[in-house]
C-alpha cells in the first residue's frame, strides 16, 4: 500500500505515521518500506518514534533515490545508483590527474581551495582532498535530488529563478505582482 502525507508541521507528520505504520505493522519480521527523502530524516524520525514508545527494531526505511532506482531498475544488477563513494571517488581521481598542461587538475581551482588542500610543504593532503570530494559529492547528490523543475522555469515569463535573482527582479515568489505584459 502507498501512502503519501504531506504537512507544514514536521511534528505533527511524524506523530500520524507513527500511528499510520503502527495500524499496519502487525508482523515485526516483515516491517512495511518507509521511504525519507535522506538519511537524516529517517534517523530523526526514529528518534522521534523511541521518544514516543521507548523502543524500535528491525525499522525499515530506504531513501527516496534508492527506492526509486530500485523501482526503475527492476532485477538489472548490472545498473548501480551514483552514490556519494562512487561520485567522490571519481571527483578525487580527476582532481590528482594531470592536464594537457602537465599541471595537477586541483591546481586549477581556487586559490584558497588549493592552498587548504596543501600541506606545509606544497604536497598535496589526502585527507583534506577526501574531505573537499566528499563534500562536493554530497552537495551534488543533494542538489539532484532536491532540486525541481520550478527552479528552471518561471510559468510568467518562462525565466529562471536564477534570471530573475540576476535582474534584481523577486516577482517570482509573489504571484500578487504583474510584470507590464501581463496588464
Amino acid at each position: 500500500m502507498l501512502n503519501i502525507k504531506t504537512s507544514v508541521s514536521l511534528e505533527l507528520l511524524a506523530d500520524d505515521m507513527i500511528e499510520k505504520i503502527r495500524e499496519v505493522w502487525k508482523n515485526p519480521f516483515d516491517a512495511p518500506i518507509v521511504v525519507f527523502p535522506d538519511s537524516k530524516v529517517a534517523q530523526w524520525f526514529k528518534m522521534k518514534w523511541v521518544e514516543k514508545y521507548n523502543a524500535l527494531a528491525n525499522f525499515n526505511t530506504k531513501r527516496l533515490d534508492a527506492f526509486l532506482f530500485e523501482l526503475l531498475a527492476g532485477e538489472d544488477r548490472s545498473l548501480k545508483i551514483l552514490n556519494t563513494d562512487l561520485l567522490r571517488n571519481i571527483i578525487i581521481s580527476y582532481l590528482k590527474e594531470n592536464n594537457s598542461e602537465g599541471v595537477s587538475n586541483y591546481s586549477a581551482l581556487s586559490p584558497e581551495i588549493k592552498t587548504y588542500l596543501e600541506d606545509s610543504d606544497g604536497k598535496l593532503d589526502e585527507s583534506r582532498l577526501f574531505d573537499v570530494s566528499d563534500m562536493i559529492a554530497n552537495l551534488l547528490l543533494d542538489y539532484e535530488l532536491t532540486r525541481t523543475s520550478d527552479y528552471s522555469k518561471n510559468s510568467h515569463n518562462n525565466t529562471s529563478i536564477i534570471d530573475e535573482w540576476m535582474n534584481n527582479d523577486f516577482y517570482f515568489y509573489n504571484d500578487n505582482k504583474l510584470n507590464n505584459d501581463e496588464l
